[in-house]
């Protein structure tokens, strides 16, 4: 029945000037299932107040944070502390390569690869399409963006899938093709986050990498359409590489500073009712799509 924070001001009070360290377990804290993000900040500033100095993280990229990567194909990562697979929705889990770890994750086959297969197709560059998007006054389109060019992983397991632009008009634009581009995209890790959920894992927040990272209009849309926090830092673009290099070095205890987050993009509230509407539409288009398929044997 003893309150934790008492040995710790105990502790201190013997030992004043000895610095305290503690080993975190990331978004676990010191047990075996995920807290909500107010609550691991309350641990933590509940635990220095009490003398805690130092907190080492338990974690490959030294991060309480899952992590989604934003690249040609797109990742929803996240660390668990047991193998909770979810074949149905195609929820892959894996083995860590830190040890007495396990890692769930879903596929989007392609996310900035649709930028590219677009960018293609219009003439125009990835970067002066997202560039003109952001920069503008439009914020929504009734244009609708499958991104199944590949077919499609997580949650459907599905390689006969295909892309689809649904609602076009005489009056559509390339800027309209690249805003429903974006949005598809999104909404394809929309799937996969509700995939995740329901083989247990608790996001409510992640760290973006990837190069689609460049973009702060994509990743702001991103918070938007998955209602979670998303950071950034200054190894967002080289995050697989760093998560390597780290796991290799010979002085693990070196291996792990803190991340430095640069940017903390959290949803809006007023567009969730656009955001909702137009996630269901896309679930529908998809289920619609199949009811096509199937009639064509």
């Amino acid at each position: 029945d003893e309150f934790p924070f008492d040995r710790l001001d105990a502790l201190k009070k013997a030992c004043p000037k000895t610095p305290h360290m503690m080993l975190l377990r990331g978004q676990n804290i010191v047990q075996y299932a995920h807290f909500p993000d107010d609550v691991v900040t309350a641990f933590i500033k509940c635990s220095a107040k009490h003398g805690m100095n130092i907190f080492r993280i338990f974690d490959a990229l030294n991060d309480t944070r899952n992590m989604i990567s934003l690249g040609t194909s797109g990742v929803i990562f996240t660390v668990s502390e047991a193998h909770q697979a979810c074949p149905e929705k195609t929820v892959h889990a894996f083995a860590h390569a830190v040890p007495d770890r396990w890692h769930q994750m879903t596929v989007t086959l392609s996310a900035a690869h649709s930028l590219t297969w677009l960018s293609t197709i219009t003439g125009q560059s990835v970067t002066e399409m997202v560039n003109r998007v952001s920069v503008s006054n439009q914020t929504e389109t009734e244009v609708q963006f499958l991104p199944y060019l590949n077919g499609e992983r997580s949650p459907h397991n599905d390689p006969d899938a295909r892309g689809l632009f649904a609602n076009l008009s005489s009056s559509t634009t390339v800027d309209d093709l690249c805003l429903a581009v974006l949005e598809g995209v999104a909404f394809s890790f929309c799937d996969g986050l509700d995939a995740l959920r329901a083989a247990g894992a608790h996001i409510e927040s992640t760290l973006s990498i990837g190069g689609g990272t460049r973009s702060k209009y994509w990743l702001q849309m991103m918070a938007n359409a998955l209602e979670i926090r998303v950071d950034t830092s200054d190894s967002s673009m080289i995050g697989p590489s760093l998560g390597a290099a780290r796991l290799a070095m010979r002085h693990q205890e070196l291996a792990y500073p803190t991340e430095q987050i640069t940017d903390r993009l959290v949803p809006t509230g007023a567009r969730r009712d656009y955001y909702q509407s137009k996630f269901n539409n896309y679930r529908q288009t998809y289920r619609a799509m199949q009811q096509i398929r199937a009639r064509e044997g």
